[in-house]
């Protein structure tokens, strides 16, 4: 077991850092990017504008969703490793 340990420690960091980018950096400017295409019109007689408009706001709640979830990744992770550290005094 605390070779397992070990490996999440040592994971763990560098996934929270690519999962907060991918979901709070290229996610939203994918998604930005496709919403402004719709809106310009580009996909009309394609796609309904209820579609595009309900798969925005569906996207853009689960992208907030996975913001919050890994937030509360780093919070967690933060208290384990100042729990661990010995105290000064």
């Amino acid at each position: 077991m605390p070779m397992a340990a070990k490996l999440y420690s040592f994971l763990s960091p560098g996934f929270y850092v690519f999962y907060t980018v991918a979901r709070g950096v290229i996610a939203p400017a994918y998604v930005v990017k496709l919403g402004g295409a719709y809106a310009t019109g580009a996909a009309d007689g394609v796609i309904p504008g209820w579609l595009w408009g309900s798969w925005l706001l569906v996207t853009s709640s689960g992208i907030l969703a996975s913001l919050l979830w890994i937030f509360n990744h780093w919070v967690v992770l933060y208290k384990e490793r100042s729990c661990n550290k010995p105290k000064l005094m």
